[in-house]
């Protein structure tokens, strides 16, 4: 995209407001301008394109639901009470319980 104004709006103007028109929020003069420099600047044309089609194919896709976990695991891998708080001790876990277990058998031995 240059830096260039056609039809009374600077390109980077248009970029601001790309979410907006794809949203459909853009009403009144502040569209027409957007309109406007669409159809007369290539740059920004094809980008409005392109952005367009993401969106069309994105809108296709099959909302899933999230795994329950999801906030937890976010909180645990972001937070640092959260990731002290959820460390598994080594007993607990499989490879801690082996090494726990091997380390019994050494100090016996």
């Amino acid at each position: 995209m240059l830096d260039e104004t056609k039809s009374g709006m600077p390109c980077a103007e248009f970029d601001v407001l790309l979410t907006e028109a794809l949203d459909n929020a853009l009403k009144g003069e502040r569209r027409e301008r957007f309109e406007q420099h669409r159809l007369t600047c290539a740059a920004c044309g094809t980008l409005f394109a392109e952005a367009s089609s993401g969106l069309a194919l994105l809108n296709e896709l099959e909302e899933v639901a999230p795994p329950q976990s999801l906030v937890h695991n976010i909180l645990a891998a972001t937070s640092e009470a959260a990731q002290k708080s959820a460390k598994v001790a080594p007993q607990d876990s499989v490879w801690g319980g082996w090494d726990g277990r091997r380390r019994r058998c050494l100090r016996r031995c």
